[in-house]
């Protein structure tokens, strides 16, 4: 999780400075003001990781599964001559075990959902959705795709090894898969706002102007032409300036000019 999140703080720090923040400013300033956003997103991910590990761990409670290797750890008294057919692991079972902790025996019996998959697969969802909002599409093609695809390979080879481990089954990793892509969607999208910080609308309504800027009088577009003002247009506008005036004042001004 640490390294996704690395991407966040030099992505945020690097492009939103360029993209979105006044050129006016300095690099400095402008990498500051990334890094402040950076932060700000970072705390709304750590409280939406708060809300899946809560939501995780009441289901592990309420659930109750046992996990692959729970007779290995427990040795439930019940089974040792396997006489008990009828269910698979009887209520009123009593642990035997004392080479492991009694936390390692209470937590043989919480493998329903798997909370590393959880975890990582908020953590994909979330960093995939930030990198396709937050990086340029100026950039090359390969960068965003392949960046996603880091985020996703490691949710995956997080989730998976819980089942090659026997430490899971393949349902606790689905539910765990399905929950943590559930809130790391509710996450993006009512806390941050799906990525778009409050420099974005500003920016929207400058680029609907095709990038026109007034400088030296004179009206310069994105391809980096400028065009004066028409000739034909300033004549209508004069002549129909001086057909709006009376002949007494024109004789007054003509007076003053003199």
């Amino acid at each position: 999780m640490g390294n996704a999140e690395n991407q966040l703080w030099v992505i945020e720090s690097c492009c939103y400075a360029i993209d979105e923040y006044d050129i006016s400013k300095s690099a400095k300033h402008r990498s500051f003001n990334g890094a402040r956003q950076a932060l700000y997103w970072y705390w709304e991910f750590f409280v939406g990781l708060v809300m899946l590990l809560v939501v995780t761990e009441v289901a592990k409670s309420l659930v109750g599964e046992p996990r692959p290797h729970f007779l290995d750890t427990c040795r439930p008294d019940l089974v040792k001559n396997c006489t008990q057919t009828s269910n698979y692991i009887p209520s009123d079972y009593k642990c035997t075990n004392t080479d492991v902790s009694q936390w390692l025996v209470r937590d043989s019996i919480k493998s329903f959902p798997s909370g590393h998959a959880s975890v990582s697969t908020y953590t994909a969802v979330f960093m995939m959705w930030f990198i396709q909002s937050r990086i340029p599409s100026n950039t090359t093609f390969l960068l965003v795709p392949w960046l996603q695809c880091l985020c996703l390979m490691w949710a995956m080879l997080c989730s998976f090894t819980r089942i090659t481990d026997h430490r899971h089954h393949w349902w606790d990793v689905l539910a765990g898969f399905i929950i943590g892509a559930i809130i790391a969607v509710f996450t993006v999208k009512s806390s941050c706002g799906g990525f778009f910080s409050h420099h974005s609308q500003a920016v929207i309504r400058t680029r609907r102007l095709d990038g026109s800027l007034r400088e030296n009088g004179h009206i310069g577009n994105s391809n980096g032409d400028n065009r004066q003002p028409s000739v034909r247009r300033l004549l209508s506008s004069t002549s129909s300036y001086t057909s709006s005036i009376t002949p007494e004042e024109r004789e007054l001004r003509e007076v003053a000019m003199t």
